[in-house]
């Protein structure tokens, strides 16, 4: 995942008087995210201001729900003239972490994302308030750079510190899981699974993690757990086989793709007439419904290859032994599981709520140990 965000520092002053604007602060609060997007493309098309940007700007970042998408365009928005040191230094940094991150060199990648970070912490609270989605998307970058180089227990304490409004928390509890599970925590891991499974989201998990869950009961000799987790995983791909998976099940993804989704069945408020068209409502809607359904269609194929594979691996290991599961192909690190001596169980405290996601830990005994017979 690619940093992109622009940084800037936005004085108190630094209001833009428009008409636009000045309907985008009262749309802000009715939680209009649709009507804010069509009247902020307006005012870029009516060539702005750098101070009306950046008004702007801080108006968009405090309403998130105008979508990740639209926050990540217009803050890839330039103004050179107008860029001060730190934003020059900040957007350096960036694309050097980018860099870094593309030429697999991820240990200097985290060094660079420490330093960013250290810096941005110092910072007012308000500055962190505003460049929120730039301090996540660097821990996030952090976290993966500590797991590609195999510092996992680091990666689990970088993914923990994640907010729960970041658009992407759904994908960091799938990493923070594979980095738990590498680092021999299967409590967290078994945790993040849970936190997937939050009704929140999609009842439909990522692939891997009907695998990895598969594997860690039959590690821990749960053969009921185990047998549900493979009905579940059977049950997805039955679905997927009867093209019953839509696109409104796929955006439940993660709150990235759930609030676009949402935001484009908001109905065209009567009181803007004259303000926005009901031509301009409906292309706002179309736009979103177009990028999702261009990252939809791909992505339902690759679910389907993976989930064959996935039955195709749980069938094999229905007939092995606790200790000859059959090593899984593209899952990373899964052998470290068929020797590790750390045995953990989940109890069941599944909260639904969104402020639970990213809390569940799992403890417990394995069933393995009752069954061993001393010789």
């Amino acid at each position: 995942m690619k940093i992109i965000l622009f940084v800037v520092f936005v004085s108190s002053t630094a209001l833009a008087k428009t008409d636009y604007y000045r309907s985008g602060l009262e749309i802000s609060k009715n939680k209009d995210e649709l009507s804010l997007r069509v009247l902020a493309r307006k005012s870029f098309q009516s060539k702005l201001s750098y101070e009306q940007w950046k008004a702007w700007r801080k108006l968009l970042h405090e309403r998130p729900g105008v979508g990740w998408d639209f926050i990540v365009k217009w803050d890839s928005i330039q103004f050179p003239q107008n860029q001060n040191k730190n934003s020059i230094l900040f957007e350096k940094k960036i694309n050097e972490i980018n860099q870094l991150m593309v030429e697999q060199k991820f240990k200097e990648a985290s060094e660079v994302s420490l330093k960013l970070l250290r810096y941005l912490k110092k910072k007012q609270s308000n500055f962190r308030q505003e460049n929120f989605f730039l301090y996540q998307s660097v821990l996030h970058s952090l976290g993966r750079a500590f797991y590609s180089y195999g510092k996992f227990k680091d990666s689990v304490e970088i993914y923990q510190m994640i907010s729960l409004h970041y658009p992407f928390i759904r994908q960091v509890q799938f990493e923070k899981m594979w980095a738990a599970f590498r680092a021999g925590n299967y409590s967290t891991a078994l945790g993040a699974i849970a936190s997937q499974k939050s009704s929140y989201f999609s009842q439909f998990l990522e692939p891997e993690v009907y695998l990895l869950e598969y594997y860690l009961f039959r590690k821990l000799c749960r053969p009921e757990d185990v047998q549900h987790v493979f009905e579940s995983a059977k049950a997805f791909k039955g679905i997927l086989e009867k093209g019953k998976y839509s696109l409104a099940d796929w955006v439940r993804r993660d709150l990235e793709t759930l609030n676009l989704f949402k935001i484009s069945k908001l109905p065209y408020p009567n009181s803007l007439q004259g303000i926005i068209s009901k031509q301009d409502h409906a292309k706002e809607k179309k736009k979103i419904m177009d990028h999702l359904v261009s990252r939809y269609t791909p992505d339902l194929k690759r679910i389907e290859t993976e989930m064959e594979k996935v039955i195709s691996y749980m069938n094999l290991a229905a007939e092995a032994t606790r200790k000859e599961l059959p090593e899984v192909i593209r899952i990373p690190g899964i052998s470290q599981i068929l020797s590790s001596k750390t045995e953990m169980w989940l109890v069941e405290d599944l909260e639904d709520w969104i402020d639970e996601i990213g809390k569940h830990t799992y403890i417990g005994q394995s069933r393995c140990v009752a069954n061993t017979v001393k010789k």
